[in-house]
């Protein structure tokens, strides 16, 4: 194992969780890339590891929160898309937002 594996090891058992082989293929990929990476680029440097297990492995506490998105911001963000996707020759049927980020309690 290397020294990158060992801090993992540690910081797992200090909360209780495992080193499991997804976990090490993760590790593995971010340390090859090399760079920030996407989770689809994550996943082209797996064997087979679902998007939901990236995500899963990759938050802080595992805290999501669904908002609701005001009307006006709504109809701003639909034109807007529908600009882009037009642009680049795609019909847009409806759109899904995550953002990504970090929750009050882990900042």
């Amino acid at each position: 194992m290397s020294e990158l594996d060992d801090v993992v090891l540690a910081r797992l058992v200090a909360s209780d969780q495992r080193y499991t082989p997804a976990r090490r293929a993760l590790v593995a990929a971010l340390r090859s890339a090399g760079g920030p990476v996407s989770i689809q680029e994550i996943q082209r440097l797996t064997d087979d590891l679902p998007q939901s297990s990236v995500y899963r492995n990759l938050e802080e506490c595992g805290a999501m929160l669904d908002v609701t998105v005001p009307p006006a911001i709504e109809r701003q963000l639909d034109e807007a898309l529908a600009k882009l996707a037009e642009g680049s020759g795609f019909t847009l049927h409806h759109h899904r937002l995550d953002l990504v980020g970090r929750c009050a309690k882990c900042k």
